[in-house]
């Protein structure tokens, strides 16, 4: 389509030229009803203001120009203000917003303002509403003037001159062109002959009415505005246009080619070259036989009219027959000739198809292919936020290993201190035997049982106490094992596996903290046990000492020493077999978190 025109350029209109004038009331009355009619097509329950008569006045608040473009626009149309508010901010921002929306979304070059609309002004408004027509008619000059010239010279004997249209002014002002228009696209419609005999305003207005009625074309036009007056060629371009968009026919698309078409296309093309090559063939053949019949006819005509002149007769009579039978087959040829020719044209309707159908499935591949790289570079960059989020996870945990590596590491030093005091226990219980033995006290069986026994319990106690050193120290392995395994997977692997494997190890982690809290609480008790312990002891070597020097004392004050000395002995039993029952369940704790710490390796 050729370039629009600047609105500012309407004609050159000249308010004071009296024609001009007569032009801008036909230009207003059939744009009026133009927006109307578009308008109405799209939203059939919009109705027409009864107190808006004039074009400039409909335009002014924006509200029916917004409805228009919204109309014929195939885009987004932006949401509007409430269309009741009319105060002059409100108007100018919905003119506004109309006005951008055509020239940045619809392409349109127009000049017109918010504020040329909203003050009325003539060739402005004028302009732009012809602009749109252009555009949304589909309006091109040459084109139409083409369309029309079509359409009319098939009528030339039924309307003369008529049907060869030159313009879009005076040419129609005697009506026998716009007859012949409605007849072209409806022939029972309009009857010619009596067309011509109408006077032009009749004509006119018969051919307006058949083609609002028949054809459905709007009545934008009256016949006072073609005649006697020749019309502006802007309300006939725009009057005409409707005429080849509701009544031109639709281009067909073109088919589809399928895979097993495009087989049996080739297939035909193969078949069309076999049978041209078997008609030329067929045509040399024929045509060498027939001659060489009709040398061998001729000779023997001769003949016979030098020996038989009576049979003459009967060989012409064969001769016209020869002659027929060729020419039969002549026609054959011919009728083969056509045929190859239809196929030929198939043919080629075929490889246009095909052309067609190759340039949209090309299309479709490049459409996929972005669509695949688009989709690879996402996964891509969700990807490397995976990375980068194990990265943080990795440090995470090795800041968690690092702590239970420094806890253990304390929990260690807390059984070693364990480890020395009981053996400080034994120490203390074997200076006790050797004193009673130095001493020679009497009547102290019971007692020296009661201290092999604490003394036995305390070997035991030490043995375990070895074990829950043992363990502890797998424990820490474990946990030094975790560490090199992470760092070695720093940074690489899957990126969904190796989360999995750090949330589960972290989880491992916390465990491990949870139960070292609650070892700590174990050891603390333990620890005021061997406080007990040790005081209960230093008791006991007072009460031996204080016995060994008093020999010489009262039976009575000898047997209430040894009775508490006694008593000490079993209660400081009785502790000694606590604390070896709160060591045994703490040596099954360790268990856990040094199999989680295995867990966690593997």
């Amino acid at each position: 389509m050729s370039e629009l025109p600047q609105a500012a350029s309407a004609n050159s209109l000249n308010p004071d030229d009296p024609m001009n004038k007569e032009w801008i009331g036909q230009q207003k009355k059939v744009f009026f009803r133009w927006i109307h009619y578009v308008i109405k097509a799209k939203d059939p329950s919009w109705a027409i203001p009864a107190e808006v008569k004039d074009l400039l006045e409909e335009l002014k608040d924006g509200v029916v120009l917004a409805r228009l473009v919204k109309s014929v626009s195939e885009k987004d149309f932006p949401q509007m203000t409430d269309e009741k508010q009319k105060t002059p901010f409100a108007v100018m921002g919905r003119l506004e917003k109309v006005l951008t929306f055509l020239k940045t979304r619809e392409g349109l070059n127009i000049t017109a303002t918010g504020n040329d609309v909203f003050s009325g002004n003539e060739v402005q408004v004028m302009g732009l509403i012809w602009i749109m027509i252009l555009k949304y008619q589909n309006i091109t000059r040459n084109e139409l003037l083409a369309w029309l010239r079509e359409k009319l010279s098939p009528l030339s004997r039924d309307i003369g001159p008529s049907s060869d249209v030159k313009n879009f002014t005076d040419h129609w002002s005697s009506g026998m062109a716009l007859c012949g228009l409605v007849a072209s696209i409806a022939p029972s419609a309009i009857n010619l002959a009596e067309c011509e005999k109408m006077a032009p305003l009749e004509r006119l207005t018969k051919a307006l009415s058949v083609a609002e009625e028949m054809l459905k074309i709007p009545r934008l036009l009256e016949a006072s505005d073609l005649y006697p007056h020749k019309p502006h060629e802007r309300i006939m371009m725009t009057y005409l246009s409707f005429f080849r968009n509701l009544h031109a026919p639709k281009p067909t698309p073109a088919p589809q080619i399928s895979e097993d078409q495009s087989k049996l296309i080739a297939e035909l093309r193969a078949e069309i070259a076999r049978l041209k090559l078997l008609v030329d063939q067929k045509e040399e053949k024929i045509i060498i036989i027939e001659k060489t019949k009709i040398v061998e006819i001729e000779k023997e005509v001769e003949e016979l009219k030098k020996t038989h002149s009576t049979e003459i007769s009967v060989y012409e009579r064969k001769e016209k027959e020869a002659k027929l039978e060729i020419a039969d087959r002549d026609k054959l040829v011919e009728d083969l000739k056509e045929q190859l020719a239809k196929s030929k044209a198939d043919l080629q309707s075929s490889e246009r198809a095909v052309i067609q159908a190759r340039r949209e499935i090309d299309r479709l591949e490049t459409t996929e292919i972005e669509h695949l790289k688009s989709t690879i570079a996402a996964q891509a960059a969700e990807i490397e936020l995976l990375k980068a989020k194990n990265k943080s996870l990795i440090g995470d945990m090795k800041t968690e290993v690092m702590k239970l590596l420094k806890k253990q590491k304390e929990d260690t030093d807390l059984i070693e201190i364990l480890k020395t005091k009981v053996a400080s226990y034994s120490g203390k219980i074997v200076e006790l035997q050797q004193l009673i033995q130095e001493k020679g006290l009497t009547n102290v069986e019971a007692l020296e049982q009661e201290l092999r026994k604490m003394a036995i319990k305390n070997e035991e106690l030490l043995k375990k106490i070895a074990q829950l050193e043992k363990e502890m120290h797998e424990a820490q392995r474990s946990a030094e094992k975790l560490m090199a395994s992470i760092e070695s997977e720093d940074g690489g692997g899957s990126a969904v596996s190796l989360k999995d494997q750090l949330d589960r190890a972290l989880e491992q982690i916390r465990e491990l903290m949870e139960w070292r809290k609650k070892a700590l609480n174990e050891m603390a008790k333990l620890r005021d046990e061997q406080s007990e312990l040790t005081a209960l002891l230093g008791q006991m070597d007072k009460l031996v000492k204080t016995a060994v020097k008093s020999k010489s004392n009262s039976a009575d004050s000898n047997k209430r020493a040894w009775e508490q000395l006694q008593q000490l002995v079993a209660w400081s039993g009785s502790k000694l077999d606590d604390l070896q029952n709160r060591v045994d369940e703490f040596t099954e704790a360790v268990k856990k978190p040094v199999l989680s710490v295995e867990k966690i390796n593997s």
